[in-house]
């Protein structure tokens, strides 16, 4: 997965690899103001959650098939 950022600063980022292996296109959610949760699924079936709060965490498994 890939993402971009914008900053009234410097304007855009260039593009930047979050890692991980998808098989299905990316679902966003943003529970609060700052904080994005990202869900995908992974070549091993199951689902992948990574989270923006200031900066992504790591793939986080949320199970499988």
């Amino acid at each position: 997965m890939w993402h971009k950022s914008y900053d009234t600063t410097t304007a855009w980022s260039k593009w930047n690899s979050l890692g991980g292996i998808l098989t299905s296109s990316p679902a966003a959610t943003s529970p609060s103001s700052g904080v994005i949760d990202v869900f995908v699924r992974g070549n091993d079936s199951g689902l992948w959650q990574k989270t923006y709060n200031g900066g992504w965490s790591a793939w986080t498994s949320a199970g499988g098939l």
